[in-house]
């Protein structure tokens, strides 16, 4: 029997691609073993001209290119009265000892404020204030005339911190009569209205805080005092003053508005009291006293 042969019929050559490159004609081919080679492309024929839609996918320019479209840089001579941005304030972002002062010191601040005008009336009631009843800056200006008990001699913060409202009594009485003073000037003042702040301005609106903190140095130069002088300084000169005369530490606390005794603990340690100091160098008619209350 004869077998019979089938020829499979000769595969079709495989055509050559004719896919072009992006951005101009094709310049490679395959060789024998589907090696790819590149054609030698002539010197003198034109370079394709790429996609513009596509110019991203062109090379980055080189560092000799860029500084070719860097123009010159224009030097500009600044006038000597120009104006400079100020500079950082050499105590902001450092953490400061506290301040205590002096009771002779604090006399002398509200004896520096001034005579003239109205606002000197304001000043000393301010201070009298802060010192007797070491309530913080932010809170006094936001007192109102009747937050102020002149018969009792007592202070309700409305707004304390944590807005927390709270009862203070001044420590002495002799603030009184500069707070007194200042009523019956601002009575004066056409512009104030009664929804006003205690401590308001000449026109009626809230005082700033920036201006005690501005107005407290330059009472200090006045006065002659050469160390650092703050509103939060009289807060500390109120602690440090109940703890040397003797005022339970609760009591201190609850001036203060203070979240916990450890808090007016720490705040006395800060401030350079110690309790244990207090209750031995106290004046000795305030220890009399208690000794023949009891």
């Amino acid at each position: 029997m004869q077998l019979a042969l089938f020829h499979s019929p000769p595969a079709e050559a495989r055509r050559r691609s004719t896919s072009a490159r992006v951005g101009g004609a094709s310049t490679r081919t395959k060789g024998k073993r589907g090696r790819q080679l590149r054609r030698s492309r002539p010197a003198n024929a034109p370079k394709p001209v790429g996609n513009p839609e596509l110019s991203f996918l062109k090379p980055p320019p080189s560092s000799a290119e860029l500084e070719l479209k860097l123009e010159p840089a224009v030097l500009v001579d600044m006038p000597a009265g120009a104006a400079q941005e100020p500079l950082a304030h050499p105590t902001r972002g450092k953490l400061l000892p506290p301040e205590v002062f002096t009771e002779a010191e604090v006399r002398a601040l509200i004896g520096a404020c001034s005579t003239r005008g109205v606002t000197g009336h304001r000043n000393r009631a301010l201070l009298a204030v802060l010192w007797r009843t070491g309530i913080r800056i932010s809170e006094a200006l936001e007192l109102r005339p009747h937050d102020v008990d002149l018969k009792n001699g007592t202070v309700r913060v409305r707004l304390g911190k944590g807005l927390k409202p709270r009862t203070t009594v001044l420590s002495n009485l002799d603030a009184l009569p500069l707070v007194e003073r200042w009523l019956e000037e601002r009575a004066k003042l056409p512009a104030v209205g009664q929804g006003a702040p205690l401590l308001c301005t000449l026109k009626g609106t809230p005082t700033d805080p920036s201006y005690a903190r501005h107005l407290l140095p330059r009472l200090a130069k006045r006065a002659g005092l050469e160390r650092r002088v703050h509103p939060h300084g009289l807060r500390h000169t109120h602690a440090a003053d109940l703890a040397l005369a003797g005022v339970p530490v609760l009591a201190i606390q609850q001036q203060l508005g203070h979240t916990s005794l450890v808090t007016t603990a720490n705040y006395l340690r800060r401030v350079g009291v110690r309790l244990d100091l207090a209750q031995m160098i106290r004046p000795p008619t305030a220890r009399s006293a208690r000794s023949t209350s009891r």
